[in-house]
């Protein structure tokens, strides 16, 4: 951890949920420090931001193929998506991703707000029956 940040209380959750969990979507308002506390403080796995526009045009064209990439070139530690809600397909292709694989940590997202609850999301996670068999639904 760096010694000039501020400790964070929720670093001690975000390891534990790391660990516990396939996906840890961490969501909060603009400008509060997810950034920093998913990207500096967990100090593990590949970065990556969908406020660059190729990569959010590589996500939405082709969703799978892009985190299968990304994931190729994570040597430790998670995959680490900022500002995931600007994705309409992140959602089912982590889906996907974490169904094929089930261990712990694989992703960590960030973002102003869940992408597993979207309209879009919420409607196709229903169709192939994995809402209420996964707990995505609010």
């Amino acid at each position: 951890m760096d010694d000039s940040l501020l400790p964070r209380h929720l670093h001690s959750q975000l390891k534990a949920a790391h660990t516990s969990a396939r996906v840890v979507n961490t969501i909060g308002q603009r400008q509060v420090g997810k950034t920093t506390l998913v990207r500096d403080l967990l100090s593990v796995g590949k970065f990556t931001t969908l406020d660059d526009e190729g990569a959010l045009v590589a996500n939405e064209v082709d969703p799978k193929g892009q985190l299968d990439a990304l994931l190729a070139e994570t040597k430790v530690g998670p995959l680490i998506i900022d500002e995931a809600q600007r994705s309409t397909k992140l959602a089912l292709a982590l889906k996907r991703l974490v169904d094929e694989n089930r261990a712990m940590g694989q992703f960590v997202l960030a973002g102003s707000s869940n992408v597993f609850i979207s309209a879009h999301v919420a409607d196709s996670l229903r169709k192939i029956g994995m809402v209420r068999n996964h707990g995505l639904e609010p």
